[in-house]
């Protein structure tokens, strides 16, 4: 476990937890409140948010079709 690990507020912008995540080399983030621990985001959260909801989720994992 981390000690001291980077964290956003829950207040922090999808593009500010981008760059923070970016710039540290970070899959996960810990958000925090006053009150504590709120959850987690990774990079799927992030580039779902930056890239709106019609990007579609990728396909199973599995051989590729031929098209």
């Amino acid at each position: 476990m981390t000690a001291g690990p980077v964290v956003i507020d829950k207040t922090t912008t999808i593009l500010a937890a981008a760059r923070t995540m970016t710039g540290g080399r970070f899959r996960h983030l810990p958000v925090v409140s006053d009150d504590g621990l709120v959850g987690m985001v990774d990079i799927t959260d992030v580039c779902r948010a930056l890239l709106g909801p019609d990007v579609p989720p990728p396909a199973a994992a599995g051989p590729a079709q031929p098209k």
